[in-house]
């Protein structure tokens, strides 16, 4: 009775110890992309839950968001300073195909020309 009671144990340990290993499934998916400017922020927003991830785009404009839910839809916000932003609505993330795009930004400030016409100074 008593090897009956130690294999019973053993086993129940095995599964218990077992259980976070199988209940260890990932549901969650990522975007990632690239900017034609360094360090803009990145903010995605899952629109149903209003939950948000924020990153900043490398030096070479590149970015990574990894843990968002999947599904959507999703809102992502491109910005830095002196750019206009940038807003992409309706984007679907599917589990284990992180969602790939690139942004590129336009310069908010708008070169004037001045245009000068001057007569050159008479002599007195």
């Amino acid at each position: 009775m008593k090897s009956i009671k130690k294999h019973i144990i053993f086993y129940l340990s095995v599964a218990f110890f077992s259980l976070p290993f199988y209940a260890d499934v990932d549901t969650t998916s990522g975007m990632r992309g690239s900017v034609n400017v360094g360090g803009a922020t990145i903010v995605a927003e899952h629109t149903p839950t209003g939950i948000t991830k924020t990153t900043t785009a490398g030096s070479s404009g590149s970015f990574s968001l990894s843990f968002l839910p999947i599904g959507g839809p999703y809102t992502v916000e491109v910005s830095a300073p002196g750019y206009d932003s940038e807003s992409i609505s309706g984007l679907y993330l599917s589990l284990g195909d992180p969602l790939s795009f690139g942004v590129t930004f336009t310069s908010s400030t708008r070169a004037d020309e001045v245009l000068v016409n001057a007569k050159p100074a008479s002599a007195f």
